[in-house]
């Protein structure tokens, strides 16, 4: 707008100088002491100073007050240009009175948000944007309404689960770190190949040896991996919500290497290797991602594991010298 504004001011100063011009040509003749050949007298000319404007008789005063009009259009074209700036500058807010309130700037705004005057239902009018936006779609105000919509799609995902998942709460799905990156879309899909189980505490889960033929995420609870060496226990490591174990009967149903038990009561999410293989069938672009997040965790496990083994060895060296 200001482009436009400086544009027009241009296009009557050309208008204005060329008139001013005409009317020289048009009204001043040549003094006879001019054509006489002698100089003209000063006292045919006077000099009034106003301000910065020189106001002289004759043609002059034309140029002076042609002069004084312009300035007076340029400050009165600037200061209409400022009016309309500051009209459009911040936001403005519909209120529930039907009243539109602003402009305000944005500091005001965020503090209205913080004092639940501006709500996730209200109207705000974004002069940048020159658009009327729900206030969790203002780009300056969307962070001050996430923490409302992950509590929202949490409400949703819970209604689309129930059926599945009474009791639980989606929060808890979401820990799982192979299902964290699924949306809610995946991951109502992905449910519908694998079931809640329920353990108590110090059930075995599964037992070294037995064939095996399911996966299982934890959801809740803790349970111990371990192995029963001349009647002894030797704990291998301790699962809690959001890690899994048995991936590798997904993939070969051999005997299971070691047992697993509850510490505590304990929900899991279980995945048999044929709920696994209709999953690779019947929705390949929910398995993809579902494996690559099995394997970056078991190559974690493979390093960790390569780690502990060195450590054994250097201790083992360390203890023989």
């Amino acid at each position: 707008m200001g482009m436009w504004i400086w544009i027009i001011v241009g296009v009557l100063a050309v208008v204005i100088l060329v008139i001013t011009i005409a009317r020289l040509l048009k009204n001043s003749p040549p003094h006879p002491a001019v054509l006489a050949g002698a100089k003209r007298p000063r006292r045919d000319m006077y000099r009034k100073r106003a301000g910065c404007i020189s106001i002289q008789s004759g043609p002059g005063r034309v140029v002076g007050v042609t002069g004084f009009v312009f300035l007076c259009a340029i400050v009165f074209v600037k200061t209409r240009a400022m009016e309309s700036d500051d009209a459009s500058a911040g936001f403005r807010i519909w209120g529930v009175d039907d009243v539109v309130y602003g402009p305000v700037e944005l500091p005001t705004l965020v503090e209205w948000v913080k004092e639940e005057r501006v709500t996730a239902q209200t109207w705000v009018y974004n002069a940048q944007g020159d658009s009327w936006q729900k206030a969790p779609r203002v780009p300056e105000l969307r962070m001050f309404f996430r923490r409302e919509e992950n509590a929202d799609d949490g409400s949703q995902l819970a209604a689309r689960l129930g059926h599945f998942s009474a009791g639980i709460k989606p929060a808890a799905f979401r820990r799982v770190k192979i299902l964290a990156d699924l949306t809610d879309d995946q991951l109502e899909r992905f449910v519908e190949f694998m079931e809640v189980v329920e353990i108590r505490q110090w059930q075995d889960v599964v037992h070294q040896g037995a064939a095996g033929d399911a996966m299982y995420l934890v959801l809740e609870g803790e349970l111990r991996v371990r192995l029963m060496i001349e009647g002894k226990e030797t704990i291998i490591t301790t699962l809690t919500a959001g890690e899994f174990f048995g991936e590798i009967a997904l993939f070969d149903q051999g005997a299971r290497s070691a047992d697993v038990v509850a510490n505590q009561n304990s929900v899991l999410l279980k995945i048999t290797a044929e709920a696994f293989t209709n999953l690779l069938v019947r929705a390949p672009d929910l398995a993809a991602p579902f494996l690559f997040s099995i394997g970056k965790t078991l190559i974690a496990r493979i390093r960790a594991d390569n780690k502990r083994y060195q450590d054994s060895i250097k201790f083992a060296r360390t203890a023989m010298q």
